[in-house]
């Protein structure tokens, strides 16, 4: 079982295509030209916002429960950082800061790229985000 299906069992049985999982979704209101009501535009901009909020809640509480991830991520891109730059024997700009940062620094930075990593991953993963096809 998965990190998502973990936290919210219900929510990702229902994302998984159950009977009924589209009935919870609301209908726009169309203007008479069919164009969409500002209505429209206001739910979904709340549905983006929740899923955003609720995107960011599950990298909090992965960050918290598992915090060996930050550890093992940061030091392993540090050894593949350090092995790219060695085949290549060139120095690159990313080797450059790396080496001039204290090891502070650099577990920081490597902070930030894990955190933008794992928010890509849930906007990648997580089925709010999906545009879906209308049948």
């Amino acid at each position: 079982m998965g990190f998502l299906e973990q936290q919210e069992p219900e929510l990702t049985q229902a994302a998984g295509g159950e009977a009924g999982a589209s009935d919870a979704l609301p209908s726009f209101e169309r203007m008479r030209t069919g164009a969409l009501a500002d209505s429209a535009f206001d739910i979904a901009d709340a549905y983006v916002i929740a899923a955003y909020t609720r995107c960011v809640h599950f990298q909090k509480q992965l960050e918290e429960q598992q915090p060996q991830l930050v550890e093992l991520f940061s030091s392993r891109y540090l050894e593949l950082t350090q092995e790219a730059a060695d085949k290549t024997k060139k120095s690159s700009p990313e080797i450059e800061a790396l080496d001039a940062m204290d090891e502070h620094e650099r577990m920081a930075y490597t902070r930030d790229l894990f955190a933008f990593g794992l928010e890509n991953w849930f906007k990648e993963h997580n089925s709010c985000f999906v545009l879906q096809e209308d049948s």
